[in-house]
């Protein structure tokens, strides 16, 4: 989700927005939003990100395997 799309959401008085995959991709996106550091925002995955992100086998198989929901590089 683009930055200026959820800001735009949030001035809605919306009490609830889905950033599921944005929170999976990066699990800071919320501090670094707050904190003006959208740049530092990790918006792909690759393999070494599985890692850091602490996701297991099987759940990333099966997360990569949806195609186009996550944008995976190598």
């Amino acid at each position: 989700m683009y930055v200026h799309m959820l800001l735009e959401a949030m001035e809605t008085g919306v009490p609830f927005i889905a950033l599921g995959r944005e929170l999976l991709m990066e699990p800071h996106w919320i501090e670094k939003i707050r904190s003006g550091k959208e740049a530092e925002i990790r918006t792909t995955l690759s393999k070494k990100d599985q890692h850091e992100l602490v996701i297991p086998e099987p759940l990333w198989e099966k997360l990569i395997g949806i195609k186009g929901w996550l944008p995976v590089v190598e």
